[in-house]
């Protein structure tokens, strides 16, 4: 398994080189049009926030008074972003190298300090997390629970 979700994530790491060649953002404040894609919502502010935005803020209000959440699959940060910039201390794993760097550089340039302080960005499977029996608030698999096998079990922890 642990093969498979390295072969994964290097998956990743090619697609998003490739958005960052065609200088997509990945911060939901930008207001760029993202050329890049087509017929996709994240070529424009409207769609993203209609597609995107409604549905993390919509996490973001589920969490009430929950301080400390992990964010699983994280991918380039959008979620984590958000959650930063809402007060939360955010743990924001992924498997891919490359969109980690590319949320630490799109945070550190988009977020005030407080904000950055608030996000830790860790190269991980949520497998090798759970090893570290690290107490979170929430743990939100936003667009990647499908991505991970056990979701049986994974549910019941």
């Amino acid at each position: 398994m642990k093969s498979k979700l390295l072969a994964e994530g290097k998956v990743f790491d090619s697609i998003v080189q490739n958005r960052i060649r065609n200088k997509v953002s990945f911060d939901l404040n930008s207001k760029k049009i993202n050329n890049f894609f087509y017929n996709n919502p994240w070529r424009y502010d409207d769609t993203r926030r209609l597609a995107i935005k409604e549905k993390i803020e919509f996490v973001i209000n589920s969490l009430k008074n929950k301080k400390n959440v992990l964010d699983v699959g994280c991918g380039a940060g959008t979620l984590s972003f958000e959650l930063a910039r809402s007060g939360y201390n955010c743990t924001a794993i992924d498997l891919s190298k490359k969109s980690l760097e590319i949320a630490r550089k799109t945070a550190y340039n988009n977020l005030n300090n407080k904000e950055f302080k608030n996000l830790n960005f860790i190269q991980s499977s949520f497998e090798n997390i759970q090893k570290l029996n690290k107490k979170y608030d929430a743990i939100i698999f936003f667009k990647t629970l499908h991505h991970l096998e056990k979701t049986k079990k994974i549910m019941k922890i």
